[in-house]
Parts: structure tokens; C-alpha cells; sequence
């Protein structure tokens, strides 16, 4: 033997059918025409499947992206400080008497 790939050391995987290549997630040589096509047919399947599921998840992500891009572009001016202020002082002074209320 020339090369002598094989020693104790060396483990050998025989897969036989669909369901094998499936579950080890290795692709059949193409010389198995079958097995190949079938195989190649079952990952198209399971790759749109994922994409389908995914769609949803990319769609609320990138519209959550785009109101935080819109906030940031927002221009702040005085009169929207002073609004948010008397929001803030509004806001405490009413926690202040809901305590002492209580």
C-alpha cells in the first residue's frame, strides 16, 4: 500500500441510504444519482423551510432598526427640552403625591 490511510487508528462511515446521509449531514458522491438527487431535493426543502421561518424574525428586526435610525435622526430643539422638563418634573410630582396619599 502506498499511502496506507487506513490504520487502528483510522474509522471508517458507510453510509447506505437517504435517511443516513440525512442524519450524518454528508452529501452522497454524485456517481449515486438517486441518492444524490434526493439528498440535494431534501436540503433545497430544509434551506427554504428556514428562510420561511426566519422571514418574520428579519422583517420585525429591521423595523425595530429603522424607528431607533429615526429616533437618532431626529432634530431635538429647545422647546422639545422644555416639553420633556415639565414632563419630568410633572411626572415626579405626581409619584410624590401618589406616596403621600397612601
Amino acid at each position: 500500500m502506498k499511502y496506507s490511510i487506513v490504520n487502528d487508528f483510522t474509522s471508517i462511515l458507510v453510509l447506505e441510504t437517504l435517511q443516513q446521509h440525512i442524519e450524518h449531514n454528508i452529501c452522497s458522491h454524485p456517481s449515486r444519482t438517486t441518492l444524490y438527487n434526493d439528498y440535494m431535493k431534501y436540503q433545497q426543502n430544509k434551506n427554504q423551510e428556514e428562510s420561511t421561518k426566519s422571514q418574520p424574525k428579519m422583517t420585525a428586526v429591521l423595523s425595530l432598526w429603522k424607528a431607533r435610525c429615526t429616533w437618532y435622526d431626529k432634530m431635538i430643539t429647545g422647546k422639545d427640552r422644555s416639553n420633556a422638563f415639565k414632563k419630568k418634573t410633572s411626572t415626579r410630582h405626581d409619584m410624590e403625591e401618589r406616596s403621600i396619599r397612601r
